[in-house]
């Protein structure tokens, strides 16, 4: 199985309504750089391209649910043989 690209995630997100995404709460910038395991660099890149975000009085937040897509466009599967 081919690992999906990025912007897969992006369009599923993109359909998803906006009260929706941030149902299950949202996370801060060092929460979701703790969550991915990435740089703030890193993190501020992808929000500048495809993980949507929200400011509320001045701090960007991240909806975990977005995170949680984000991390699982980047699944890599390899069908086992026995």
């Amino acid at each position: 199985m081919t690992k999906p690209a990025r912007s897969d995630a992006a369009m599923r997100l993109s359909l998803v309504p906006d009260r929706d995404l941030v149902a299950d709460g949202c996370s801060t910038v060092a929460e979701a750089c703790a969550f991915l395991s990435v740089s703030r660099a890193t993190l501020f890149r992808r929000m500048a391209h495809d993980l949507p975000y929200t400011t509320v009085g001045g701090r960007r937040l991240i909806p975990k649910r977005a995170l949680e897509e984000y991390a699982a466009s980047g699944l890599v599967r390899r069908d086992r043989v026995s």
